[in-house]
This record gives structure tokens, sequence and C-alpha cells, in this order.
């Protein structure tokens, strides 16, 4: 939106979330040293049936029944730019999500939030590779478990950087982390630097330094805050809209993230490792997956 000075936000709320500006400030403080590595998960497991359903088929096979599509739905319209298939209630509505055509499953549902404050806070570009181990990979739906493993390469005076998306899945138990713990329910993330190991949920919120201890060591030196705050995530954009600036997850922020997840999509895809080209927009190493990221439209819906 550069040409149209227009104020974009992406509707990741924790960007504006106090949890996500603290996370920012203490790692540029060295509080965990370099992070090298960061494990983010979402388990489908814990969400309850009702807000699991967008993400698990009921079936990942298409249907053969044909119902009547309901009269209140354009399904031409409805099904845009992909392929044409009948209408089935195992697509529309909300079940969607986990069909490779229409959606983005877990990754682009609830990763695009976890992996915000990990991108804002270690200052990610593009990933170098992406490869992805899925539990029964299926060519219409996301497979019901991943493990997506992105490789960044250093940043300023920050290290490279390995960073897993467990879908469906928890990561290993942290040592760090005292018995009586447990990580953060129902989505979180790990970080782990060469001084200390930090978690937080979803959004970022509720970071802590752990063991306990290691949090209360730091408690006295907590860093200032540097960053600005702002009530809500809402407010935040009007505010930018209103004075003419660039709001904080602005689309050239957001669409880099966005590039994240859906680049742990492809290698979802082709359970394959990935080599991406982020000036050119394409795959290097395997370049029958590049349909992946351009693909064909369904005529009538060609972008010009």
């Amino acid at each position: 939106m550069k040409e149209s000075k227009v104020s974009t936000t992406m509707g990741i709320q924790g960007h504006s979330m106090e949890g996500c500006r603290l996370i920012c400030e203490w790692i540029w403080a060295g509080a965990i040293g370099d992070v090298y590595e960061v494990e983010a998960y979402c388990p489908l497991s814990t969400y309850s049936s009702e807000m699991a359903i967008g993400y698990a088929p009921d079936s990942p096979n298409r249907p053969t029944e044909t119902p009547p599509v309901p009269a209140t739905l354009d399904w031409d319209l409805w099904i845009g730019p992909a392929a044409m298939r009948p209408y089935h209630p195992c697509y529309h509505p909300r079940k969607w999500l986990a069909w490779w055509d229409f959606g983005t499953g877990m990754l682009g549902g609830r990763g695009i939030h976890g992996l915000d404050p990990v991108m804002r806070a270690l200052k990610l570009d593009a990933p170098e590779t992406v490869a992805a181990t899925s539990l029964a990979p299926h060519p219409e739906t996301f497979p019901p478990a991943s493990i997506v493993t992105y490789q960044f390469p250093a940043r300023g005076d920050m290290p490279p950087v390995t960073l897993k998306w467990y879908e469906g899945l928890l990561p290993p138990r942290p040592r760090e982390l005292e018995d009586n713990r447990q990580l953060h329910k129902p989505d979180g993330t790990i970080f782990r630097g060469t001084k200390g190991v930090m978690i937080c949920g979803m959004y970022g919120t509720s970071p802590r330094i752990i063991p306990e201890t290691k949090m209360q060591e730091f408690l006295p030196n907590l860093p200032p805050k540097t960053l600005p705050r702002t009530a809500n995530h809402y407010q935040q954009w009007l505010a930018a809209c209103k004075n003419g600036t660039t709001a904080a997850a602005d689309f050239e922020y957001s669409s880099k993230l966005t590039e994240i997840c859906l680049l742990g999509m492809v290698a979802m895809r082709t359970g394959s490792l990935i080599r991406w080209d982020a000036e050119n927009m394409r795959l290097t190493n395997l370049d029958s997956a590049n349909p992946y990221v351009r693909p064909e439209y369904r005529k009538g819906w060609s972008l010009t």
C-alpha cells in the first residue's frame, strides 16, 4: 500500500499486546542470550470439538454424494479461483479450513499468531530452507499432525536460528521446566538462547524465563519499555488511519509473516526440503512445486 499511502494492518491482535512487546524488549536486552532455536506449537487435541472442526475434515477424501446447494449460497462465487467441484457441507460452512484448495490449515489459522512474536523479536525475514514431516499426508487436506522446520540466516548481530512449528503435537518438554509446571495451553512458544529459555502463550502472552528461579533473578534487571504501547490492536490501527502513520502490523510486515506460514504449507505438500528465493518468489531446488507458489486460477479469476 506504499503507492496509495493507505494505513494497513493484519488481524494479529497479539502484535499489540503487552506480552509481544516484552518478549522483544527482553530478547533484545539479552535476557536469554543469543536465541538459536524456537519451538512454537498448537496441538489440535487440546481444542474443543467446536474449535477443532475447522482444522480436521470428516474425511480427507472428496465426497461422492452431491446434495443441493443451499438457496442462500452462490457456490460458483464461493469456489472462486479454485477448481470447480460439487457443493458439499464437508467444505462449507467452516470446514473449508482443512482443504488445500480453500484454506490454510492450522499453520495459517493459528501459526500466523504464534509466529508473530517470533518474527518480530528475532527480526526474521525469508527462511533459507523449510522442511516438514507430516502424519498421513493427503493430496486434498492438511495432515492431522506436522513438524515444520525453518532455517533462517544470521540477521545483523543475531545468529542463525532454527524455528520449529508443531501442528497437532506438543514439542519435547523443556528440561528447564519444573516438574509441577506445564507448558502454556492450548498453544505456546519456547525460545532457547545461549543463556536461558523463555516460554510464552499464543500471541506472546505471559512470557516467563524458566525455571522460575531464573525469572526471579531477571526481575530486578528488567530492561526499559522502549516500544510504544497502545490500548489494543484496533485502536492502534485506527490511530494510524487518522494520523497517516504506519501501523505496527502493516502489510509490509505481515506479508512476510504470511509468506513464512505459506512456505510451511508448501513443505507439507511436497514432503521435501525446499529452498526459497524470496526476491523472485520461487523455489530453487524443486521446480515441480512452484505451481503451489503460483497456482493456475480457474477461468474468469485470473489476475492481470
